[in-house]
């Protein structure tokens, strides 16, 4: 054990907190400086100049989302699972037909 938590726990937190702190970075940077912080973009109409602070913004979401699943004590794993887009997704019954003389409608 280190401390109050599961050495493998601890070390997994780091990089989660560095996801996040990093998501926050890059997202406030979109936001900032909207469609100059693309390289090799130059100037834009307003719908394209719009979208870098918005799509910035989400990104603050997502890493503000990463910043919470690191806080928890202990990480649930649904909460790193849903930021990372492994979320088990529900199963979907599959249509298969009758077999040959099942009157079954």
């Amino acid at each position: 054990m280190c401390g109050e938590e599961p050495c493998a726990a601890r070390v997994l937190r780091i990089p989660t907190q560095l996801m996040g702190w990093t998501s926050v970075a890059i997202g406030l940077f979109h936001v900032a400086l909207g469609n100059a912080a693309i390289p090799g973009a130059g100037s834009a109409g307003t719908t394209v100049d719009s979208w870098g602070p918005f799509m910035g913004a989400g990104f603050v979401g997502y890493g503000l989302a990463w910043l919470w699943a690191a806080r928890q004590r202990p990480i649930p794993a649904r909460a790193v699972r849903w930021p990372a887009g492994a979320e088990e997704r529900p199963r979907v019954a599959t249509w298969r037909p009758c077999p040959p003389g099942d009157e079954r409608a």
